[in-house]
């Protein structure tokens, strides 16, 4: 098995973000696992002068890795890939935070475009219990819904990969909270609805205050629940971006799929 000297990648890793492949002694034994973080640059530099390496099977693109899989590897490949997603998802906006979600979200491009019907399985496959990690999963769903939507409509890669990440983070101010409703048998509190009501532009305000500043993706998620009718929330807007309407479309789709604690899939 090759492998290289992890100093020779380093242009590949980011203190403070996750590891992109599993980090190995000298030995070849398991040092870090793929997800886990450098926390200094210090930390860094001893993983170099230790000799640390990496396997360099591992160094291959996700699209590369996904489009020599054997067709009953994809399976697998969904589960670990969604996983990092939702990881993701749920450390919530940060510094990096659109890189981070780059890097989760373009293995995920690469299997919807391999097989779009196991993409669309994804989607409609669901476990009745889940409904704690709802608001991840509603997150992920719509987003993978929206992205084949607009590969049928033959929008360019720059807009599909927008309109997946406008999917993601719509919620992102919300997540903990759709968790919470998916359960619940009673009537939305005040707070709750206020929350609801309020989630588009506190999402977009955690996505600014990461540094995002991309405007189709802002508006995408500011006006996923504006309607051309003007009875949308919350500035009752007629005029949305494309993103924006297919992603409230897809939404709607995606939490109409999805058991409640309440009510069955429909």
């Amino acid at each position: 098995m090759p492998f290289s000297q992890l100093a020779a990648v380093r242009h590949r890793l980011a203190v403070g973000q996750p590891l992109p492949f599993n980090v190995l002694d000298a030995d070849e034994t398991l040092l870090l696992a793929r997800g886990q973080r450098v926390q200094s640059c210090e930390q860094m530099e001893a993983l170099f002068t230790r000799g640390a390496l990496v396997d360099l099977a591992e160094l291959r693109s996700p699209r590369e890795l996904i489009a020599q899989a054997a067709p009953q590897q994809l399976p697998q490949l969904w589960n670990q890939c969604l996983e990092q997603v939702g990881q993701t998802l749920q450390q919530g906006a940060h510094e990096g935070f659109a890189q981070a979600l780059d890097e989760v979200g373009a293995p995920v491009h690469a299997l919807i475009e391999r097989d779009p019907d196991l993409a669309i399985f994804q989607v409609l496959s669901r476990d009745a219990n889940a409904h704690t990690q709802y608001g991840v999963d509603h997150s992920v769903h719509t987003a993978i819904t929206a992205f084949l939507v607009a590969q049928r409509l033959g929008w360019d890669e720059a807009a599909r990969h927008t309109v997946f990440k406008v999917g993601l983070t719509m919620n992102l101010a919300m997540l903990e909270l759709q968790g919470e409703l998916a359960e619940q048998t009673t009537p939305l509190t005040p707070g709750q609805r206020a929350a609801i009501h309020s989630h588009p532009q506190r999402s977009v305000d955690m996505l600014r205050l990461a540094g995002i500043t991309a405007p189709d993706w802002l508006d995408g998620v500011a006006d996923h629940h504006e309607t051309a009718d003007g009875r949308g929330y919350p500035q009752a807007k007629r005029d949305v971006n494309d993103f924006a309407a297919l992603v409230h479309r897809a939404d709607i789709y995606t939490a109409k799929l999805s058991p409640r604690r309440t009510r069955a899939a429909m």
